[in-house]
């Protein structure tokens, strides 16, 4: 699935990055 369009792979990153710095902040800004 990486292959099916150009940049999608770079979407998916960001999108997984922002999940996970709200989930950090979520959990205490990233303090564990």
């Amino acid at each position: 699935m990486e292959d099916t369009a150009p940049g999608v792979g770079d979407i998916i990153t960001v999108a997984i990055r922002s999940t996970a710095v709200q989930y950090r902040t979520a959990s205490g800004e990233g303090t564990t």
